[in-house]
C-alpha cells in the first residue's frame, strides 16, 4: 500500500481547508499516496483515511470507466484534464469538479476537487432525470425528423430521375444555348445529390442510437456524417470548418449513430462561438491513442471561463441567449461518451477552446448508467 509522500505542505492544507478544496496525489497505478484540504467535507474521510485507497473508490461505480479514461489521458498525453463526477453520499451522491494535473517533477497526477452541487438523493421514488427526460424529447423530435425526411425524399427522387431524363435532351437545344443549358443540369445534379446525402445523414442521426448494437465503425465515417449537416452552415457563415480524420483504417466498437451527434453537437456550440468573431475556424481531429481514439473539437476562441466551465456539464446549464439552447446538449453529449466507457472533457492546457472525446477502441457497453 503507498505511503504518504509528505509532498503538500501545512501552509497549502490550511488554504485547501480554507476554499474548501481537497487536494490528491495520485500514482500511475490510480492509487493515492497523499492527501490534503476538505475531505471529510466531500468524503467523509480524513486525509489520512483516504491514502492507500484507489481514486475510482472515491466516486460512483458508474464513473469508474472515466476515472480511469482521465488517469490514462493524463499519464499518456501530460497534460491538465477536468471532468465532472459523482461522490457517494448516502442513497445519492453530490457532484464535484475534478481537475487533473501531471507533476513531472515526482511522476503524479496533483487532483484538486471540489464540490460543485448540493446532495442528490435517490430513494427510488423520485420523478424522471433531466437526462431521461432530454431522451424523451429527443426521441419524439427524431420520430417526426425521420417522418419530415421521409416525405421530402418521394419528391426528391421524382426531380433526380426528372433531371436525368432532360439531360438527354441537351442535344436537341440550339448549339450557341447548350453550354449554359449543360451547366445549369450539371448544378441541378450537384444540388440533388447533396440534398440527398443530407437526407441520408439527417435519417440516420434521427434515430435514437442507444436501441441500436455496438458495432466496428470507421472514425473517418463517424465524423462525415456529422459534419456533412453542419458543413452548409458554417459555409454560409464564413466559418472555415477543418477535418484532420487521423489513418484511414482507424476503427472503434461504438453506437456510431451516438458519436456522430456527439461531434455534431461540439461542432455546433463551436459554431456558435466563433461565429460572429474574426477570421473564425472550428476543427476537427482524430488521433490512434494506442487503445484508445482521441477526438478533439477546436475552435478558435480562447478558452471558457473557469466558473463556466466547472457547470458546461451541468443539465440545463447554457450561456447562451433564451430560445437559443436547452443546456441539455454538453449533459448528454458526455452521458453518451460515459456509457461508451469513455470521457468527454475540457483541455484546459490549449490556448484555444479545445475538447476531448476519449473512447475506448474495444467496447465497453453501458460502461456508465444515466442518472
Amino acid at each position: 500500500m503507498p505511503k504518504p509522500s509528505g509532498i503538500i505542505s501545512a501552509h497549502v492544507e490550511e488554504l485547501l481547508l480554507l476554499s474548501e478544496s481537497l487536494f490528491l496525489a495520485v500514482n500511475s497505478e490510480g492509487f493515492l499516496v497523499d492527501a490534503a484540504g476538505a475531505s471529510e467535507r466531500i468524503f467523509d474521510l480524513s486525509p489520512s483515511e483516504l491514502i492507500g485507497k484507489t481514486l475510482s473508490a472515491l466516486v460512483l461505480s458508474q464513473d469508474h470507466p472515466r476515472v480511469k479514461a482521465g488517469l490514462d489521458l493524463l499519464f499518456m498525453e501530460k497534460m491538465e484534464v477536468g471532468a465532472v463526477f459523482r461522490v457517494p453520499f448516502r442513497k445519492g451522491f453530490k457532484t464535484a469538479a475534478w481537475s487533473f494535473r501531471y507533476s513531472a517533477e515526482n511522476s503524479l497526477a496533483w487532483v484538486t476537487v471540489r464540490l460543485i452541487s448540493d446532495p442528490v438523493i435517490r430513494d427510488g421514488m423520485g420523478g424522471p432525470s433531466a437526462n431521461s427526460i432530454a431522451a424523451a424529447r429527443l426521441g419524439l423530435l427524431g420520430e417526426m425528423t425521420a417522418s419530415v425526411m421521409h416525405e421530402i425524399n418521394n419528391p426528391l427522387a421524382i426531380m433526380t430521375i426528372n433531371s436525368q431524363a432532360l439531360a438527354r435532351f441537351v442535344d436537341l437545344i440550339p448549339e450557341d444555348k447548350r453550354p449554359a443549358a449543360e451547366s445549369a443540369l450539371d448544378k441541378l445534379g450537384r444540388m440533388l445529390v447533396r440534398i440527398q446525402k443530407t437526407i441520408k445523414s439527417v435519417r440516420a442521426l434521427s434515430r435514437q442510437g442507444d436501441a441500436e448494437p455496438f458495432e466496428e465503425g470507421n472514425v473517418r465515417g463517424i465524423l462525415d456524417d456529422a459534419l456533412d449537416l453542419a458543413e452548409i452552415r458554417f459555409r454560409e457563415a464564413g466559418v472555415d470548418l477543418r477535418l484532420k480524420p487521423g489513418p484511414a483504417d482507424l476503427k472503434l466498437e461504438c453506437r456510431p449513430i451516438q458519436i456522430s451527434q456527439v461531434i455534431l453537437n461540439l461542432v455546433g456550440n463551436a459554431f456558435d462561438a466563433v461565429k460572429t468573431t474574426k477570421s473564425p475556424w472550428v476543427e476537427v481531429q482524430a488521433e490512434d491513442r494506442k487503445d484508445w481514439v482521441l477526438i478533439s473539437v477546436t475552435d478558435s476562441g480562447h478558452g471558457i471561463p473557469k466558473e463556466v466551465a466547472e457547470q458546461i456539464f451541468t443539465p440545463f446549464f447554457t450561456t447562451k441567449a433564451p430560445g437559443m439552447g436547452t443546456g441539455l446538449g454538453l449533459s448528454i453529449s458526455n452521458a453518451i461518451v460515459c456509457q461508451h466507457g469513455g470521457s468527454l472533457t475540457l483541455d484546459s492546457r490549449s490556448v484555444n477552446t479545445r475538447f476531448l472525446v476519449l473512447l475506448p477502441k474495444c467496447a465497453i457497453p453501458n460502461a456508465v448508467e444515466v442518472v
